[in-house]
C-alpha cells in the first residue's frame, strides 16, 4: 500500500531496475519520470527519446524579447493615474481572505502552482527530477527578468505614493515587470505544454499570481 497519498501508477515494471527502493520510493520515482517526461515530449515531441533534456530554455532572442517590452506608463500619465487608483482601490476592498492569498503567492514556487493544479502530492520531495527540471528553467530566466527591471527600474507603489500600504513585508527591487507575474508565466507555459488538458487550470493560477501581487500593494 501507499497510504491512500495517490494512485499507483498503471506500469507492471515499477522498481524493476531499483530492487533496492521501498515500494513508495519506486512510485514517486516513476511519477518524478512522467512529469518531466511529459514536458521534455511536449518542448520536443520528435527527438525526447534519442536526445538530452534542453541544455537552455531561454530563446536565443531573449535580449529582443525584453527590449520589445513596453515601457510602464508616466507616473503622471492617465494610465499611471489609472495604475494608482486601482492599487488604492483594491487596497480599500482587501479583505482577510485575500491577505491570506497574497501571502500564498509570495512564497512562489513552481510546486504551489503545481499542487494547485494536481493536488497535495506534488511536491518537490515526491518528484525531485521535476524539482531539478523547474530549478533549472527559472535560473536560466531569471537574469532575462533582472534585465527587463534594470531597464525601466519602476518604484514599488509604496514608495511612490505614502497611501499604499502593503500586507506583505515590502520586497526590495522594482515593479516592472513583475517577476513572480513572469515566473508564474513560464512555469504555466510549461506545465501547459506537458498537460494541455489542465492549461485554462495553470492559466488561471498565473491570474491569481498577478492580482494577488496587486492586492498586495507591491505590483501595479
Amino acid at each position: 500500500s501507499n497510504g491512500g497519498r495517490f494512485p499507483l501508477p498503471g506500469n507492471p515494471g515499477v522498481g524493476r531496475f531499483h530492487p533496492g527502493l521501498s515500494l513508495s520510493e519506486r512510485i514517486e520515482r516513476v511519477k518524478s519520470l512522467r512529469v518531466v517526461t511529459g514536458i521534455l515530449l511536449a518542448l520536443n515531441p520528435m527527438g525526447w527519446m534519442c536526445a538530452a533534456p534542453p541544455e537552455s530554455f531561454v530563446p536565443a532572442h531573449v535580449n529582443a524579447w525584453v527590449n520589445a517590452l513596453p515601457a510602464p506608463p508616466a507616473d503622471d500619465s492617465p494610465a499611471g493615474l489609472a495604475d494608482l487608483e486601482t492599487l488604492l482601490q483594491v487596497q480599500a476592498d482587501r479583505t482577510p481572505a485575500q491577505v491570506a492569498r497574497a501571502q500564498r503567492v509570495e512564497k512562489h514556487r513552481a510546486f504551489l502552482m503545481g499542487s494547485a493544479v494536481f493536488g497535495k502530492w506534488f511536491t518537490p520531495e515526491n518528484l525531485p527530477v521535476t524539482a531539478s527540471f523547474f530549478k533549472n528553467a527559472s535560473g536560466q530566466f531569471h537574469p532575462a527578468l533582472v534585465r527587463a527591471k534594470e531597464k525601466w527600474l519602476r518604484p514599488r507603489p509604496y514608495l511612490r505614493d505614502a497611501r499604499v500600504h502593503p500586507c506583505l513585508v515590502a520586497p526590495n527591487g522594482t515593479s516592472y515587470p513583475s517577476g513572480h507575474s513572469a515566473t508564474a508565466a513560464i512555469w504555466a507555459e510549461l506545465f501547459s505544454a506537458a498537460f494541455p488538458g489542465q492549461k485554462d487550470a495553470f492559466a488561471a493560477q498565473v491570474r491569481e499570481t498577478m492580482w494577488s501581487r496587486v492586492r498586495a500593494g507591491v505590483h501595479f
